[in-house]
Order: C-alpha cells, then structure tokens, then sequence
C-alpha cells in the first residue's frame, strides 16, 4: 500500500464560531473531522472498529467512558463485563451496597428488574431495565465511587450522563384522583374524553385504580388543575365517568395529586447537604442557583433519548432531549464542595409519588466525567439531528479517536453522520459521513524508517 501524507494548515484545520458574550466577541473552536476510517471487516456492523482523525478533540485523561451499561453487558473504563448475566426475568440487579462483586452499580430499588423477554428498542440489543411504579432507579457506579458509590475522585468538575427511556403512559400528564360521583368501571388502556374541553386537553388514557382507591391516568396537555377542577372525565370504551376532584389530596386522602417524579439525581456529597445538588424532572432542572423548565415530549410508549451536562467549574447545567437543547443555565462554581468529591450520578430511573401504575423501560445507560463524546446522528448538521446514538471510544487524543460501533437502532437505508464534542461540550455542527463497506477508507499504515 502506498502511504500518503496529507499536511494541512492549522488555518484549515479549525473551524470558529463566534460568540457574543456581554458585547465581547469570543473565538470558539469546533472539533473538525479528515476522516473516518474502517480499521477491520469489509463493513460497518455493531461493534465494528472505526478511526476518527481530525483536531481539535483536546486530550482526554480516560479514553473510555467510566460506564456504559448495556444491560446486557457492560463496559467499566474500557473493560467488558456481564454483571446481569445469571439474572432470571425481572430480577433486582446486583448492588455494590450488598457486596455483590459483579455489582456495576451501588444501588437500586426493587421494582427496577432487568428483563430479557420485553421487546427491546432494537435488534443489537437483547435485554433492558423495566421500571414499576414510582420509585424505580438505579444509583452511583461502582466504577467510578467504589460499592457504596460515594469514593469518587477528588474535583473533577464534569458529569455527563446519557439514557435511553420509554413510558407506558406520558409521565408528564400523569395524574392520580379520588372517583367522584363515578358511574360504570373504567378499562385499563382505554382513551378518555374530559367533558367541555377541545383538542389534546380533551384527550386521556386510563391506567387503573391504585391500592389506595384512587384514579391513575394521563391527561394530555395538564400540567396543573385550573382546567379539570370538576369536570367530568368519560370512558370511552367503558361509557364510565367520575368527577374531577376540586381540591388537592391532603390529610383527608380526597382529592388530586399533580405530575411530578424526578428522573434523575446529581450529587457529589453522600448527604446531600454540602455541595452540588441537582435534578431532572419531568418539567424542570436544577443546579444549585440554576434552574430552568421545559416540557419533555414522553410520549406513550415512545424512545426518547435524554442527556445531562454539569460542569461545575462553569457552573454550567445543559439538559437535552433527542439531541436538542431543553435548557441550559449557569449557577454559582461556589456551590462545589472542593478537596472532597466529584459529581456522580445518585439516581436514575423514576422517584416520585404519583407514578403509582406507570411502567418504564431503560436502555443503554453511559455515563462519563467528561463531556468529550462521540455520536452518530442521522442528519448532515448536528441542529437539524433528530436521532443518534452514542459511541464507546477506546482511544482518545487530540487528532485520533478509536471507537467501537454503536448502530442502536440507526440504519444504513438513510445516511449517517459522525460527531465529536470537546472538552466544553462543542460540537462539529457538520457532520462527517459515515462510509459504508467498499467506500470506507483504510488508515494509512505505519511508517518504518529504516537507517544502514
């Protein structure tokens, strides 16, 4: 093979974006992509090796994330392990806490169970987590905290955390009232009509009645009770109808219980007390004095990819949802508790109160301290990505990125991009194609010098 050495100017090799901040014109760099190369095999498949060159990737002191959970197998910094393998169908899954040596994470609930015979989100994966009820999460990896999840390394300021999530009902409409008035029985999964109201405020679907007698359901577009206080809410297969509670549930056990459930927490101190503090819930984020509201798009029975960034360095917090920027905030870096701990990632799954009926799926958990990643997206220009999947790099360096595959359940029929962030985040808005089999360049192979 005949090498070819390709020298390019630095001019030519970073791309700048300009940045206003407070009238100051700032030089951001974005990671640029040369090439993409297949390192082995005649076609990208999962789990297929790919060389990434370019600049700007900046060094990174661990080149493999600290976990990626598969669910089943794993990756902890690089090394393959199968902590889920012995487990039956919905089982618990081993904890640090209890000794378990297989352990990848600290802790969970028992109504977070590993499952192998629900339908997973694609065809290169053949287990998830199933999630019942309201308190369902899994908490602190064991690579990065020790059993008890808390024995992090000292002032690392970043957390990035990615997962896949489905839910049988929209949790962010997900109410539970008292029946009143109520006439017929109302059928588990059939739609509901909200008397009076149009478009998708008139819509719902019922979950069922909980052990404490009361309504479980979604009711679209109701985030507060301003427009349900005594309304009546109509099977629409069963015919049955009650009366929408006036008044919030309190000491009386009559009445309403808004959404609200948390899905995931960021902490750095064992406590909670001192240092980093920070949630994601159904309609909001926070970070100390940061905090913003959105409204994630949990659509029955629908995949939605979720991502979380802190850098409390910054202070910077940056929730995403398939790919696109719910909310970004900045809070004070004082809030950090220095010489102790780093963020990690204490919950994940559902914690709340009023998910009582609610079922949810996990997959493909990946969580690092830091927010250099790679992803494959479906779009030429990361603002316009809709779908991508993260990737397992193996080798990281300012101009060389190694990874391993991950298709998800993205397809060769439309056309593949490839995408870097940087140590602050930053993306390559423009994507680099990913080559399929023949087009797919070889890496040019070592020089040898010989010298007589």
């Amino acid at each position: 093979m005949v090498n070819q050495i390709h020298i390019m100017s630095r001019a030519s090799c970073l791309l700048l974006s300009v940045v206003l901040l407070g009238g100051v014109s700032v030089a951001v760099a974005e990671p640029l992509i040369s090439q993409v190369s297949l390192l082995e095999g005649e076609r990208i498949d999962q789990g297929s090796r790919i060389k990434i060159l370019g600049s700007g990737f900046g060094s990174k002191a661990n080149a493999s994330p600290v976990l990626v959970d598969y669910v089943d197998q794993a990756f902890e910094y690089g090394k393959r392990v199968e902590p889920n393998s012995g487990l039956g169908e919905m089982s618990r899954i081993p904890m640090g806490l209890t000794g378990d040596p297989d352990a990848i994470w600290a802790t969970s609930t028992s109504s977070f169970l590993y499952s192998t015979e629900t339908t997973t989100r694609h065809q290169n994966s053949s287990a998830l987590y199933f999630l019942e009820g309201e308190k369902a999460w899994v908490g602190r990896p064991v690579a990065y905290g020790g059993a008890a999840g808390w024995d992090t390394p000292v002032d690392i300021p970043q957390l990035y955390v990615s997962w896949w999530y489905k839910n049988r009902y929209h949790s962010t409409y997900y109410w539970r009232f008292s029946p009143d008035s109520q006439t017929g029985e109302f059928e588990v999964g059939e739609e509901l009509v909200i008397e009076g109201l149009t478009g998708d405020k008139s819509r719902g679907v019922y979950a069922g009645v909980d052990e404490d007698g009361l309504h479980n359901a979604a009711l679209y577009s109701h985030r507060n009770a301003n427009d349900l206080r005594g309304v009546a809410i109509k099977g629409v297969s069963s015919g049955a109808t009650t009366i929408f509670p006036s008044e919030s549930r309190g000491g009386s056990g009559y009445g309403y219980e808004m959404p609200g459930s948390k899905l995931a927490r960021i902490w750095d101190d064992p406590d909670g007390i001192d240092g980093i503090r920070s949630s994601v819930a159904l309609h909001d984020a926070y970070a100390e004095s940061a905090r913003m509201y959105y409204r994630l798009g949990l659509e029955s029975n629908e995949w939605v990819h979720l991502e979380y960034e802190i850098d409390t360095e910054k202070g910077l917090l940056r929730i995403r949802e398939n790919g696109k920027i719910m909310g970004e905030e900045y809070f004070s870096p004082d809030a950090i508790y220095k010489g102790k701990y780093s963020p990690t990632l204490a919950l994940l799954g559902t914690d709340g109160k009023q998910l009582k009926l609610q079922q949810s799926w996990i997959s493909e958990i990946y969580v690092d301290n830091s927010l250099q990643r790679v992803a494959i997206g479906n779009a030429s220009n990361y603002s316009d990505v809709t779908h991508h999947e993260m990737q397992r790099p193996v080798e990281w360096s300012n101009t060389d990125i190694e990874i391993a595959v991950n298709l998800g359940s993205l397809s060769f029929d439309e056309e593949l991009y490839v995408y870097v962030f940087d140590i602050d985040g930053v993306v390559n808005n423009k994507g680099f194609p990913l080559c399929t089999g023949d087009e797919c360049p070889i890496p040019p192979s070592r020089i040898q010098l010989l010298v007589d």
